[in-house]
């Protein structure tokens, strides 16, 4: 799965972004596309993408960078704590980073992840919690 893709799965399974379906008009006729936009607000008028659709990646809005950007990774950890998960971190120098998400009084692990940058770890973690 490359960083983009990575980023696609955080934003619809972490941070509530939705496939939408995209009509385009061309000289051959109609066609179909999904793109992405963040939440499920009122754009009532949009249906619900058929996942078979190709991905238009011009239209639509492109997530942040979670995988690759610690700025946008700390959304994560945001979202993951208002949904009642704590976090655990650890980065030594020669090991690679280690993120944990915990949940309940007994703080019982329900994600884990470990990568050789922290924005990695972290997005990892926040998919497996969330299984």
């Amino acid at each position: 799965m490359t960083d983009r893709e990575l980023d696609a799965q955080v934003a619809m399974q972490v941070m509530g972004w939705t496939w939408f379906r995209v009509e385009r008009h061309m000289l051959t006729g109609r066609q179909y596309f999904r793109a992405l936009r963040k939440g499920n607000d009122s754009f009532s008028h949009f249906d619900a993408a058929n996942m078979d659709e190709p991905v238009w990646e011009n239209y639509g809005q492109s997530p942040p960078h979670y995988s690759t950007s610690i700025s946008a990774a700390w959304l994560v950890v945001e979202e993951m704590n208002r949904r009642g998960y704590s976090i655990d971190f650890c980065g030594d120098p020669n090991e690679p980073y280690r993120c944990w998400f915990q949940s309940g009084d007994d703080a019982t692990t329900c994600g884990q992840g470990k990568a050789d940058t922290a924005p990695l770890a972290i997005c990892e973690a926040a998919l497996e919690a969330l299984k």
